[in-house]
């Protein structure tokens, strides 16, 4: 009986805050990811000489973000999870073919170093047999086909595609400081 009590104890003392058992990594390691992949971002910025005021005609369905206050945490840690994919997917192109970024590729692999890390430091926060979020999906696809292909992978395409997933990226920040 004590050893019951004492697992039922040490359980509810391993999940403060409301953090799922095991995602520790979002308190201790998420920002400082964060922040490296929006210094990144603004590195590839300033290593090209495009520098467009176009902003990307694929507009994001904001009703996507869940509400911080409506929102459980898990919840909100799987869209974030589901988001960071979608990036690197987006940014893990072919290099072989003709749709080469107008960056330096180190600062890129760096780049997705940085999601790939903050995706595995999110998994156990998440429960990953949830369905995905197919409007993601799909908002995603339309950077492809609506920017980078009807741009022609050109550099300012690139450009409207790294100014989006910068405001992505700080949404996110500030919905993961609303989850801890």
């Amino acid at each position: 009986m004590f050893n019951r009590i004492f697992l039922l104890c040490l359980c509810l003392c391993l999940d403060v805050d409301g953090l799922p058992l095991g995602c520790r990594w979002l308190q201790h390691k998420f920002r400082e990811h964060s922040v490296k992949s929006i210094t990144l971002l603004e590195t590839m910025a300033n290593s090209t000489n495009t520098n467009t005021t176009q902003d990307a005609d694929v507009p994001f369905p904001d009703e996507l973000y869940p509400h911080p206050s409506e929102a459980s945490v898990e919840d909100k840690l799987w869209f974030i999870v589901q988001l960071l994919d979608k990036v690197s997917e987006l940014l893990s192109v072919d290099q072989s073919s003709d749709t080469i970024w107008p960056w330096q590729k180190s600062t890129v692999d760096d780049f997705l170093v940085v999601m790939h890390g903050q995706t595995r430091g999110l998994s156990p926060c998440v429960d990953s047999s949830k369905k995905k979020n197919k409007k993601l999906h799909h908002y995603f696809k339309k950077l492809t086909s609506h920017i980078l292909e009807k741009m022609s992978y050109s550099a300012e395409a690139w450009e409207l595609i790294r100014k989006e997933l910068r405001i992505h990226l700080l949404r996110v920040e500030l919905l993961a400081l609303s989850s801890n």
